[in-house]
């Protein structure tokens, strides 16, 4: 027992002294291979409990911008477990709580409210320097549900000779959920409906999208009710009818005369299924009774019935009515008597006797005929090529239009040529 006792005594202040320097030699070999040191860590700042905030009726309205702010924590620790920390970032964090915070106490709802950032506690090996920012400012409103109507937009155009007939939507209004005061900044809601080179009917679906007065899309502030729309577009083909003209029924009275019948417009642009156009070419005009008819009648006979049996629309600005117009004028005769010396005579030669007159019977519509003159026929005789001899020549004439011959009679002119006898001449 005295020899250890002896043993730890003897030359006990430099054993002592050899502690200490052992000790210090080992520090400074720490220091010299495994130093602490300093490390700035950037974290995405957490928000927790925010779940409390809706359940009070509000909302945080900056809640994306927090959620995307980072935080500069200052940790010191000795170099392998700062390299260990680096390799395990998930236990450095900031974050604000929700929970305990009487937002209704603090500042009228729309005011920030000013809150600490606090740092998760660290491992005993680390130390906390510092950290930026403490702070944090929290936007509230109240939590409000709005309904607005669905703006359909198409984007593209459908293949050459089709066109939209009707977009249908499952239901044109969405529930909105979010704060209040951006609420109020929404202009329109809007389903995007593409149609580029659509040549049938088809469905889609169409993702919602909200806009702001400027044109901004701010669909990411709210929760929607859905944020998918159905919806079925149909599709049409143009296509092209033919007015076929009526069949006219019954006799006209005595004198009257059909002069033309006109149909107008005579084809109508439609709109509608392609199988339908590809049977369908014309509208029949119903038969048309003519028996008591004295004078040129319009009638007006709406064809959207028609169209509109087959599922066809009239193409916007094409005319919904067809008229025909009968024409009719009231026919009445005339004679005129034509001296001859008034008509021009081609080749009228010595010995020749005419008719001193002829006279012409013509038929047409009253107003034309009353107003019809000699000089109007322009009435000429050719005998260049007459023979000797009694012959019956027609003569030429132009009529005015709208009026014939009546019964169709040319008139003719008897000339009689006798040829003078040239030495009977000499000897006289």
């Amino acid at each position: 027992m005295d020899k250890y006792k002896t043993l730890f005594s003897r030359n006990l202040p430099w054993k002592i002294i050899s502690l200490i320097l052992g000790i210090m030699l080992w520090f400074i070999g720490m220091n010299v291979n495994n130093p602490y040191i300093n490390k700035v860590f950037e974290v995405k700042l957490e928000l927790r409990n925010i779940e409390d905030v809706s359940e009070r009726g509000l909302i945080l309205v900056n809640e994306k911008e927090i959620e995307e702010e980072k935080i500069k924590i200052k940790i010191r620790g000795s170099r392998r477990d700062i390299e260990e920390l680096k390799k395990n970032k998930r236990i450095v964090k900031g974050y604000i709580d929700l929970s305990p915070m009487d937002i209704t106490n603090r500042g009228n709802v729309g005011e920030d409210i000013r809150t600490t950032i606090h740092i998760e506690d660290l491992p005993l090996s680390y130390e906390l320097i510092s950290y930026t920012p403490k702070q944090k400012e929290l936007k509230f409103d109240e939590i409000t549900t709005i309904e607005k109507d669905i703006t359909l937009l198409k984007k593209g155009k459908p293949l050459t000779g089709y066109e939209v007939n009707n977009i249908n939507v499952e239901k044109n209004v969405v529930e909105i959920k979010g704060a209040k005061k951006e609420l109020e900044k929404i202009a329109e809601v809007v389903a995007e409906v593409y149609i580029e080179n659509a040549s049938k009917d088809f469905n889609s679906k169409s993702e919602l999208k909200i806009y702001d007065e400027e044109g901004k899309i701010i669909t990411d502030k709210f929760t929607l009710e859905r944020e998918y729309v159905a919806i079925g577009v149909k599709i049409s083909k143009y296509g092209e009818l033919e007015i076929i003209k009526p069949k006219l029924v019954g006799e006209i009275g005595e004198n009257l005369e059909i002069i033309e019948v006109i149909v107008t417009p005579k084809k109508v642009k439609v709109i509608g299924d392609e199988v339908v156009l590809n049977k369908i070419k014309n509208i029949q005009i119903p038969d048309i009774e003519i028996e008591d008819m004295n004078y040129t009648t319009t009638i007006t006979y709406d064809i959207y019935g028609f169209i509109d049996k087959y599922g066809l629309k009239i193409v916007d600005g094409e005319a919904k009515t067809v008229s025909v117009t009968i024409q009719m004028s009231k026919q009445t005769t005339k004679y005129l008597t034509i001296p001859t010396e008034d008509i021009l005579i081609k080749g009228l030669k010595v010995g020749m006797e005419l008719t001193d007159e002829i006279e012409i019977g013509i038929i047409g519509e009253d107003t034309i005929v009353e107003n019809v003159k000699v000089e109007d026929l322009k009435i000429s005789l050719d005998l260049r090529n007459i023979e000797e001899g009694v012959t019956e020549v027609e003569i030429d004439f132009e009529l005015p239009k709208g009026i014939e011959l009546l019964e169709g009679k040319i008139p003719i002119i008897t000339v009689q040529y006798v040829k003078e006898d040239k030495e009977q001449i000499n000897m006289e």
